[in-house]
């Protein structure tokens, strides 16, 4: 692999050997105002679409012998927040998700030298989480 800043580790068209699932949206409101959007849109974000986008990078990772799944986690993984229904069932599913996706693409469906793991770095200040630190709705 190339060091950083001489160019690319990769010739232009190989294989993606990482997979970064790191989306998410917040849309903080109690469950009584929750809305069928606002449900979809979280678990379309944060589930279906590392699951997809896995789907899509699986065969290359096989073909090049290396992949890696990393997906963000969150404290709401394990833990419920105020007015955070959609967010906290989605980023609990991303570690269900996660155990599900290292079984799908193992050795045991031909698929070698992938894995998939999820990241919970903590809470972070973020234009996401700008309104808790603030303490609003």
């Amino acid at each position: 692999a190339a060091a950083m800043g001489d160019g690319p580790a990769a010739p232009p068209g190989a294989p993606p050997v990482l997979l970064l699932n790191n989306a998410g949206v917040n849309v903080r409101q109690p469950a009584a105002e929750l809305t069928a959007e606002h449900w979809r849109q979280s678990l379309d974000l944060m589930l279906a679409a590392p699951a997809f986008l896995a789907r899509a990078c699986a065969p290359g990772m096989a073909a090049a012998g290396y992949g890696r799944i990393v997906t963000t986690a969150s404290l709401q993984s394990a833990l419920a927040f105020p007015n955070s229904l959609p967010y906290a069932a989605a980023k609990s599913g991303v570690l269900g998700l996660t155990r599900a996706l290292a079984e799908a693409y193992s050795p045991a469906h031909g698929y070698e030298g992938i894995t998939s793991n999820a990241i919970a770095p903590g809470f972070v200040q973020t234009e996401l989480t700008a309104s808790v630190f603030a303490d609003e709705p």
